[in-house]
Order: C-alpha cells, then sequence, then structure tokens
C-alpha cells in the first residue's frame, strides 16, 4: 500500500475513529437521533454526483491520474450537476424535468463508459477503501453539531445559511432570476447571482432525499469537506509527491484546522463549495499542462468555474497556480525546441453551426457570469482604493481571527506564532524543492495569498476578506507543511511535530464544535405547525430579536416588524398586525389582547395583539413581499 503495511493504515484510521468518537462525545452527542434525515441526505447527494461524474471520471482524466479515477467521480459528478441544471434552470426547463434530464443523462453516459475499456489499473483498493473511511470520519466529525442536536438541521453563526435554503427552495418551483412571494425569499439576491451552480445541487439533493433544503444543507456541506480532503490528498501525492500515508495524515490536518473547520459548520457554503474546488483544480490544471489534451482542459475549466461561480474571489488561486504551470512549461518547451500550442479560443469556432451552443449557453450563464465580474469589480476597487469603507463587508465576524489557527496552532501568545512562522517555513521549504515549473507558482500564489491577507489585516473593517483569503490558502500550506514535515531528517522529531500539530488540529476542532450549535432550532421549526393554525391571511408582526428563521418559518402568511434586521431582505416595518411573536426572555407585547399567549414553547411566545393601543390606531404594513437589503439596490 505504497510503502504503509495494512497494519499500519488500520492502526491510522483506528486512532482517527478514537478521536472522532472523543470529540462527539465531548460535544455532547447523546444517540444516532439523525442519522436517518444524514443518511437520506448523503444518498441523495452521492446519486446524484455519482451519476453525473462517473463518465467524466472513468473517460476524461488523462493518463496520469487514471488510477485514481475514482477519487473523482463525486467532485466531478457535483460540478457537472450544478452546471447542468444552471443551464436547464436558465433555458426554462422546469426543476423536476430537469433533475431528471440531468440524471439520464449521466447515466446513459455511464452505461457507455462501462462498456470500455478500462483506462488502467486503479490505484491499491485497499487505499481507496481506507482513503474512504477516512473520508468518512471527517465527514461524520463536521456533523457533530448536527448529531449534538438530535434532527438535521442548520447549526453554527453563518446567517447566511436561511437564504442559501431559501434560494434552493425558491428555484425548486420558479425560473431562477423571476420573483415569487409565495415563498421564505422571494427570490435570489442580486449579490448571488453566479451561485446558481451550488443552489443547484442542494436544491436537486433535496428532491432526491424527500428533505427540506435546510435539512438537507449540513450534509451536503459536511460531504463537500470531505471531498477537500480528497482533494488534498491527490495534490501531497502528485504535486508534492508524497506517500500516500503522510499525505493521508496532511489531509485530515488540513481540513480539521480551526479556522478552516469553521468554514464548515457554521457554515459558509459558498467558500465550502470554493475550498473544494481549488484542489481539484490545481491537480486538473497541473495535468492540462502536462498532457495538453482538450478532455483534460474541459476537467479543468469545469471544476475551477465552478469555484469561481461559487466564490469569485478565488479566481486569483487557480489563476496564478496553473498560469504559472502553463507560463514555465511553454518556456522549456520552447528552451528544448519542442512545437509550442497557442491558447487560441478562435478554435471554438467550426462555422455557423457553433452558434447553435455558444448563442444558448451564453444567454443561460449570463446571470451567473454577471455575477462574476460584479463580485471581482467589488474587490479590485477594494485593492485599489484604501479609503473605500469595508463596513459592509464585514458578514458574521466580529474580528480578525487568530493568525495560528488557519494553520492547526493553537492561539497561545508567542508560540502559536512561532509556530505559524514555523508552518509557513517548512511549507516554503518544500515547495522551494519542487520542480520549478511547479514550485514557482504555488510559491507566488500562496506568497501573494499571504501578502494580500496582511493588506487586509491593515485596513478597517478588513477582517471578512482577511480570514475568506486565509481560509482558503491555508489547507495548501499546511498540506505542503506536514509533507515536508515527514522529510526532516531527524525522524523522531518528524514524527513528533507531526503528532503534536494533530493533537492542536483535534484542539482546535474541538474548541469549534463548543460554539456551533443549531441556529435552526426545533422551537422556531414548530412555527409552521403555529401558522397552519392561524386564520387565513392572517398577519404575524415579529418583535423578537433573531428574526431570520421566524420570517423564514412565517413565509406562508404576511409577516411585519416592530425591528426589522436589515442586514438581508426583510418584513416590511409595521406596528400593526393580528399576532405578535417573541422570545419567552421579553416581556408580552404592550398590545396585547389576551392575559396569555395563544402558542408557547421553550423559546418563543405568540399572542394575539389589538389594532388599538394607547388610543391609536396603527396600520398593519405586514406583507409576504421581503423589503431590498441596501446592499443589494445597490448592486443592481
Amino acid at each position: 500500500m505504497d510503502g504503509w503495511s495494512a497494519r499500519a493504515w488500520l492502526t491510522l484510521l483506528g486512532v482517527a475513529a478514537v478521536v472522532a468518537l472523543v470529540l462527539a462525545a465531548d460535544a455532547g452527542v447523546k444517540g444516532p437521533a439523525a442519522v436517518d434525515d444524514v443518511l437520506r441526505a448523503l444518498a441523495g447527494a452521492t446519486v446524484l454526483f455519482g451519476v453525473c461524474g462517473y463518465t467524466l471520471a472513468r473517460l476524461w482524466l488523462p493518463q496520469s491520474l487514471a488510477p485514481w479515477w475514482p477519487l473523482f467521480v463525486l467532485p466531478l459528478g457535483a460540478a457537472a450537476s450544478g452546471m447542468a441544471l444552471t443551464v436547464l434552470g436558465f433555458a426554462a426547463v422546469p426543476f423536476k424535468p430537469a433533475l431528471a434530464v440531468t440524471l439520464a443523462a449521466g447515466a446513459v453516459g455511464a452505461i457507455f463508459a462501462l462498456r470500455r475499456p478500462s483506462p488502467g489499473a486503479p490505484a491499491d483498493p485497499r487505499q481507496l477503501a481506507s482513503l474512504a473511511v477516512a473520508a468518512g470520519l471527517i465527514f461524520a466529525v463536521v456533523l457533530i453539531p448536527t448529531f449534538r442536536t438530535g434532527f438535521a438541521t442548520v447549526t453554527g453563526t453563518g446567517s447566511d445559511a436561511h437564504q442559501v435554503t431559501g434560494a434552493a427552495t425558491f428555484i425548486q418551483h420558479n425560473y431562477p432570476s423571476s420573483t415569487d412571494i409565495a415563498y421564505p425569499v422571494d427570490e435570489v439576491r442580486a449579490v448571488w447571482n453566479s451561485k446558481y451552480p451550488i443552489f443547484y445541487p442542494l436544491a436537486a439533493t433535496s428532491t432526491l432525499s424527500g428533505l427540506e433544503p435546510w435539512e438537507a444543507m449540513m450534509t451536503v456541506g459536511a460531504l463537500l469537506f470531505a471531498l477537500t480532503a480528497i482533494g488534498l490528498f491527490v495534490v501531497a501525492r502528485r504535486l508534492f509527491a508524497a506517500g500516500a500515508g503522510v499525505a493521508a495524515i496532511a489531509m485530515g490536518i488540513a481540513v480539521l484546522d480551526q479556522q478552516v473547520f469553521h468554514v464548515a459548520v457554521h457554515p459558509y457554503y459558498n467558500q465550502t463549495w470554493a475550498l473544494f474546488t481549488l484542489p481539484f483544480s490545481v491537480v486538473l490544471g497541473h495535468a492540462w499542462v502536462e498532457d495538453r489534451s482538450r478532455s483534460t482542459l474541459a476537467l479543468f475549466a469545469l471544476i475551477t468555474a465552478l469555484g469561481v461561480f461559487a466564490y469569485p474571489l478565488m479566481l486569483p488561486f487557480p489563476l496564478v497556480i496553473v498560469g504559472g504551470f502553463w507560463l514555465l512549461d511553454r518556456r522549456a518547451r520552447r528552451r528544448r525546441g519542442e512545437p509550442v500550442e497557442r491558447l487560441d479560443p478562435r478554435r471554438l469556432w467550426r462555422g455557423a453551426r457553433s452558434l447553435l451552443w455558444m448563442v444558448p449557453l451564453g444567454l443561460v450563464l449570463l446571470f451567473p457570469i454577471r455575477g462574476v465580474v460584479q463580485k471581482t469589480r467589488d474587490a479590485l476597487e477594494l485593492l485599489v482604493d484604501p479609503e473605500q469603507s469595508l463596513e459592509e463587508w464585514g458578514g458574521d465576524l466580529l474580528g480578525y481571527p487568530p493568525f495560528p489557527e488557519f494553520f492547526a496552532l493553537p492561539d497561545v501568545t508567542v508560540v502559536g506564532a512561532l509556530g505559524a512562522v514555523a508552518v509557513l517555513a517548512l511549507a516554503a521549504r518544500l515547495v522551494w524543492q519542487l520542480p520549478r515549473g511547479v514550485g514557482v507558482p504555488l510559491l507566488a500564489a500562496l506568497g501573494g495569498a499571504l501578502a494580500a491577507a496582511g493588506w487586509f489585516a491593515l485596513v478597517d473593517n478588513g477582517h471578512y476578506f482577511y480570514f475568506k483569503i486565509l481560509s482558503i490558502a491555508g489547507p495548501l500550506i499546511v498540506t505542503a507543511a506536514v509533507v515536508a514535515l515527514s522529510r526532516l531528517p531527524w525522524r523522531p522529531v518528524a514524527v513528533g511535530a507531526i503528532a503534536l500539530l494533530s493533537v492542536t488540529t483535534a484542539l482546535g476542532t474541538r474548541e469549534e464544535l463548543d460554539g456551533a450549535y443549531d441556529q435552526l432550532t426545533r422551537q422556531i421549526v414548530e412555527l409552521r405547525e403555529w401558522s397552519d393554525e392561524l386564520p387565513e391571511g392572517a398577519s404575524v408582526r415579529l418583535d423578537s430579536h433573531f428574526q431570520l428563521w421566524h420570517s423564514y418559518m412565517l413565509s406562508d402568511r404576511p409577516v411585519g416588524s416592530s425591528r426589522p434586521i436589515r442586514s438581508f431582505p426583510y418584513p416590511p416595518f409595521s406596528f400593526g398586525g393580528d399576532y405578535a411573536l417573541i422570545e419567552t426572555t421579553q416581556r408580552p407585547p404592550p398590545d396585547a389582547a389576551t392575559d396569555e399567549p395563544l402558542f408557547a414553547n421553550d423559546a418563543l411566545e405568540l399572542w394575539k395583539i389589538t389594532s388599538r393601543f394607547k388610543g391609536k390606531t396603527y396600520p398593519d404594513f405586514s406583507s409576504r413581499r421581503l423589503e431590498r437589503f441596501v446592499f443589494d439596490k445597490a448592486v443592481e
């Protein structure tokens, strides 16, 4: 098994399983209550990705990656399904027929691929099975907050989550760029025009599993995180020439690094997709530079496009890394006197018949591409104009996360900083020792990422970009550092350092789990049952402090708010209404019509209210239409 015995693999996996169980027990997981729904969502996502990715992985991968084709099935399927459903959605194909067409096309392709000769001997099946187990453990650790709460729901503090699941629900029933007030969100936000290829897989997983998007979201994210680990394994094997065992350890440390793990459990859905695509983009880009085949280029373009649509600010990473691979390879070929092909987009033109696919594809991808351009332009403006305010870009973060926590180290004064410097030095040393055509682009990209993070550390309210940049660059840096540690000439020191890094990673993961409780609670979900008991058309005024999911669950009726939260599309301001929702920690509404709430649970109370208060009649401006956040208006 590539230098590692079966006993060594079993020992490693056994230790990892024990750590996972300890983390679960420490977090307060009591039983398997959420397992059924998690498995349903996992089955839905696996079917979707597997059917859509099998043909691409089996027939299109270059010979150099062919032994690892099973590792590419789900990643390529995630990209292919997201892009295909986006194209069909904008082509006005209803969602369920579009999903059926996508799965049917994937199945036909898979049957065709099964009839073709095998591309070569696959990697050791025992090693592939071991990787599957390791990925499964990572998947389970990401879902510890879900298992702790006992039902499939959204955990953490990421407030975009209600918009993500709302967008997935919306596109299940509507044309993607339309407006319809009958759903939890009445449109996909303008600032998210590029993200349809990651909303559609969630919507499809929801449909296939019979769960709602908010029930499937964390499972899809956990699967993507497990696939991120697989991608880092392939990077370590192919680009860093690491042994399989070292690559497996590196992938685990890299994705369970505290601030990277934060992305998964809180959750940052679009950034999770960007993280997932980056290692596969780098590997496929490198393979294409070597073989220059159209099929490899197509796979690289597919996975990279998905990452850029998910998070446009991810673009510099593959642009610098793979662009550097190509430029240095081109120069090396010229020195050797070999013919050098030019990248000429005009080769796509095959006469007027090319318009049959170019025009429709351009039209249906207009909105996503517009979103990428908008985000890229905004980022460039921020970089060149230091006076521009970043206040609107603060996200959910309240400050700068500790620097060492991006590199699997604790935030310990001096020691943590020195450890982070050591990790960076080890990664730089490994990358510098790689062949020039590989090492220089990686060094430029990762060095540039650190410089950009440093820039945002110096400007007001730059913490969000600081976090985003380091959490994307961190896994590649940590992977390189672990591989570098494995090559230290002092074997006991190397083993001890990797073991220590594994311990600090587990401690960081534990700390992150402590703050990742469910944001969508059973009490909030119960609002749907309350709403079913109210008269048709009756309005609810939100007097509660945390309204995002409250409005979501009451989307079947007019809603207003006496204190609207304007960071997202929000219910209109209203002092009037038929009922008022408060939290149990608040005083009863001053205009309550009864002495007791109509409905109550451990967290919320719903009160009947009067139309008059202190001799005044307050108009009811409640509506099922949400008011647009000012930032969304600016984008439009």
